[in-house]
């Protein structure tokens, strides 16, 4: 791109005010030496080869034409080094140039894409890619980050931040979805008891949560006694079926209904609570649902109780026989003769 006066000043004066004070463009100094000493190499031993080739021939196979001949072969490596060394210095310059034009795009920009600089600046994306890296790799960009596509150059600390906010959120989807993923793959081929007990896992963990969530929210004290028994009453059955998952079928009813009930309650209490003004709808509304939260917390502990009829009645009998085998064996006094 074809860069006139006024607009290469624009340019200069971009790069100056987002360098790092005491530094320069990577180029800066070197691009115009390249190309001073590679002109000045290229006129001087391009000249003395070319001359002392021309020489030897006119002087034809003499000592002196193989003398200048010697001399203008020694000069060609350096010829060919002056024109590579030009070359090399006008080819960086156009990276120089191009690094100008990034800049002016750089100012007031909190981030910027690479496929935008293509569009404006007319630049092949990878050109513009292998660029910014070389910059960036150069010191030229402090403070400056590269996003990990490769695709945009994030500008600003904010613009950073945000990027590395984003990044960690994905990086904590992508897990979850691991794990779901995972999670369902070792449900897929389980049994229907160990799928109806992992859901029950799972409802029991969000029923306690919210019913947590209330303690929190809710600020009536003896409300709040209430709560603790409830949440201790449904806790202790919930560790109850997971010790012994053959009792689940009896918790059916708590599950589907029981619960979902209790926290309907519970929701409408909260929000009765919050209101401005507790007239006497309000007011009777919140006793009543106070009231039955005593007549659920004593259904509860019922229900516990039930669910350790079985191995207190096991347990009876156990040591009903422990005694008559005792007995029987002259080790305790039998219950005749007392």
């Amino acid at each position: 791109m074809n860069i006139d006066y006024h607009y290469n000043n624009k340019y200069t004066r971009a790069v100056r005010n987002l360098l790092p004070a005491g530094t320069a463009l990577p180029g800066t100094y070197r691009v115009p030496l390249q190309i001073a000493v590679g002109t000045v190499g290229t006129g001087i031993f391009g000249t003395l080869s070319s001359s002392l080739l021309i020489s030897a021939v006119s002087l034809g196979t003499g000592l002196a034409g193989a003398t200048f001949l010697a001399f203008g072969c020694m000069m060609l490596p350096f010829t060919a080094g002056s024109i590579l060394l030009l070359r090399k210095g006008l080819k960086d310059r156009k990276k120089y140039q191009r690094f100008k034009e990034y800049f002016a795009w750089f100012k007031g920009r909190s981030y910027l894409m690479y496929e935008d600089l293509h569009k404006q600046l007319g630049f092949p994306v990878k050109q513009i890619r292998e660029d910014i890296r070389y910059l960036h790799d150069s010191g030229s960009l402090p403070g400056i980050r590269i996003d990990d596509e490769e695709t945009c150059l994030l500008l600003t600390t904010e613009a950073i931040e945000q990027y590395e906010a984003a990044k960690e959120s994905q990086k904590i989807r992508e897990q979850e979805e691991a794990l779901k993923k995972t999670e369902e793959e070792r449900w897929a081929n389980a049994s229907e008891e160990e799928k109806e007990f992992h859901r029950f896992t799972i409802e029991a963990e969000t029923s306690l949560n919210r019913l947590r969530g209330f303690c929190q929210s809710i600020s009536n004290p003896e409300m709040l006694k209430k709560l603790d028994r409830l949440e201790l009453s449904i806790s202790r059955i919930f560790v109850c079926i997971r010790q012994h998952p053959e009792k689940l079928r009896s918790a059916d009813r708590l599950i589907s209904y029981y619960i979902p009930t209790i926290i309907g309650l519970l929701t409408v209490y909260d929000d009765l609570e919050d209101q401005p003004i507790q007239g006497e709808t309000i007011t009777k509304t919140k006793n009543e649902i106070e009231t039955s939260m005593d007549t659920i917390n004593e259904a509860l502990e019922t229900m516990f109780d039930e669910l350790f009829q079985d191995e207190l009645i096991d347990v009876s009998a156990d040591i009903q026989v422990l005694r008559t085998m005792l007995a029987q064996d002259g080790l305790t006094e039998s219950p005749l003769k007392r």
